[in-house]
């Protein structure tokens, strides 16, 4: 029994040690993580060491002339460290009222009073974040660096600089959606389909950080160097690009359309001169004048049924199939005809119709019921054909633009998938159930006038670093040849006679004060909505000029 006793008072004598050890253990913890947190910290941060990225400069965006439509610019966030172990408190308090009507004055966005307030808070709750500016501009941030206090340098007044770059675009609004956004998020136009060249390559370095949370090289060698970014000099020509939006604003607004885009190409190398989008801000209302502004790229995303833009391709189709000649005539009575129960009608109906006419009037007129008589005459019996003819010519494809978002051309590329129905062949013809993108639809007129050869849309003519020029992008040739010279040459006449101010076609009235020629297509399309053609139109032209000696060709 005696000892049963003595047992069992050693072990309450180990069980109590044991505790006893474990609370101290467990007090010293707490000791650590309280009283000395703040010298452990930073014994820690003195010996961290890091790989860290090292950004790269991003490079710049340029219009064809040099100017500059895309860069970027420092700024910087401002922040004050209340627990920099080198503090000048002495002078703090001396030159709080001096440094505070600075920041006010230099940053503008508080008062002398509330950036006090912020500072002696700061300092009272040991603050070591306290935010002073988000965005602070270069000269701001050298103005800010030159205040007494600050002056003292990062580690005795607390002040640090965190030097970032946001993009900023000179020109505002204007080619905004070509030029793009530069964010990670939602990059778009040339900032996104160039962003691998804009980018750069981001360095690494060892790093280690010291106290205060500043990153210190450990050595001047690179892990990776970083290497900025090219600069793109794109094919955007400022002057036309802003004649282009002031001339599609002002038809715009006339007409309170829902939106409108332009595409200006230089015809031998098809390289985009100017490139408008514009949105309508809500729906406009009675008395008010709309106000537009680039949201989307219409020209490239957004593909519609061009209606009788795209008449040149069921035309140049059939002369090119020998199915039809250009001073055959056509019996369009009185512009009315049925198709399987469907009737269609030309734009002169009510008045008559346009009786029998050459297929060159039929363009001239921009006849419907000429044109579906045409194509029904040349493919009825073989509606393959006519789709072989439009995929020769490329329009089932994309252009293949350097330009993220290009959308796909609705074709029917066999006969019978899809819809395909009757009523197809004769409604293709007039441009439904087809739809392009206004790109795309220029892109066959631009190789009218080109004299046949269907080229790459671009919009970048070359990259370059520190001004030393590394590719110059040459002009690609899709399509040597579209159609043969006799069909390109009948082509080209009907689109003269659609603009010819002496004539008879559907611009006439358009171009008669114009001091030079234009070929062209006139398109007025009826659009659907979720049931069905609801009265609302999509106007169009498509064309080039001058005439005789193309320059530019362009859509609006």
């Amino acid at each position: 029994m005696k000892n049963s006793g003595v047992t069992t008072t050693r072990g309450w004598i180990t069980f109590a040690a044991f505790v006893l050890l474990g609370f101290s253990v467990f007090g010293r913890i707490l000791w650590i993580q309280s009283a000395e947190h703040d010298q452990w910290k930073a014994v820690g941060e003195r010996f961290e060491s890091s790989v860290r990225s090292i950004e790269p400069s991003r490079g710049q965006i340029y219009a064809s002339n040099g100017s500059v439509l895309a860069t970027s610019v420092p700024v910087y966030e401002v922040r004050w460290d209340s627990q920099s172990e080198a503090i000048q408190w002495d002078q703090f308090d001396r030159d709080l009222d001096s440094l505070c009507e600075g920041l006010s004055r230099i940053l503008g966005n508080k008062s002398p009073r509330e950036y006090r307030e912020s500072l002696r808070n700061g300092r009272n709750l040991r603050r070591r974040d306290v935010l002073i500016a988000h965005r602070a501009s270069y000269l701001q941030q050298k103005e800010l660096a030159q205040l007494s206090f600050i002056r003292l340098g990062r580690f005795k007044s607390g002040f640090t600089f965190t030097r970032s770059e946001v993009r900023r675009k000179p020109f505002g609004d204007l080619a905004g959606r070509t030029i793009g956004i530069d964010r990670e998020e939602n990059r778009v136009g040339i900032e996104a389909s160039w962003n691998s060249a804009l980018a750069g390559v981001t360095g690494k370095q060892l790093q280690r950080r010291i106290a205060g949370g500043a990153w210190m090289p450990v050595s001047d060698d690179y892990i990776v160097e970083p290497k900025s970014g090219l600069d793109i000099i794109s094919s955007i020509d400022m002057h036309l690009q802003d004649v282009a939006s002031r001339a599609l604003e002002r038809q715009l607004v006339k007409h309170n359309a829902a939106w409108g885009t332009v595409i200006l190409m230089e015809v031998a190398t098809s390289k985009i001169r100017a490139m408008a989008n514009l949105t309508r801000d809500g729906h406009g209302r009675d008395g008010e004048t709309p106000q537009y502004f680039e949201s989307y790229n219409h020209a490239i995303g957004t593909a519609v049924e061009p209606g009788s833009t795209f008449k040149l391709a069921s035309l140049m189709a059939a002369m090119e199939s020998g199915g039809a000649q250009p001073d055959d005539e056509v019996d369009t009575g009185n512009g009315r005809v049925s198709f399987y129960g469907k009737q269609m009608s030309d734009s002169n109906a009510d008045e008559g119709g346009n009786g029998t006419i050459t297929l060159e009037e039929v363009f001239e007129l921009s006849s419907n019921v000429g044109t579906a008589l045409t194509i029904k005459k040349a493919f009825g019996e073989n509606p393959q054909a006519f789709l072989n003819e439009l995929a020769r010519m490329g329009v089932n494809r994309p252009t293949g633009i350097r330009l993220l978002g290009e959308a796909q051309p609705q074709v029917y590329d066999e006969e019978g998938e899809g819809l395909w129905s009757g009523l197809s062949l004769t409604q293709m013809a007039i441009g439904y159930e087809v739809t392009q993108t206004p790109l795309q639809t220029l892109a066959l007129y631009n190789a009218v006038a080109n004299g046949g050869k269907l080229n790459r849309p671009q919009l970048v003519e070359r990259t370059e670093h520190n001004g030393q020029v590394i590719e110059v992008m040459e002009t690609e040739v899709i399509s040597d040849r579209i159609c043969s010279q006799a069909t390109l040459a009948a082509c080209q006449r009907m689109m003269k006679r659609v603009a010819d101010p002496d004539g008879k076609g559907t611009a006439q009235y358009v171009f008669a004060k114009s001091p030079y020629r234009v070929a062209g297509k006139t398109g007025t399309c009826r659009i659907a909505g979720p049931n069905g053609y609801d009265g609302r139109y999509r106007a169009s032209f498509t064309g080039y000029f001058p005439a005789d000696n193309p320059r530019y060709s362009c859509i609006v």
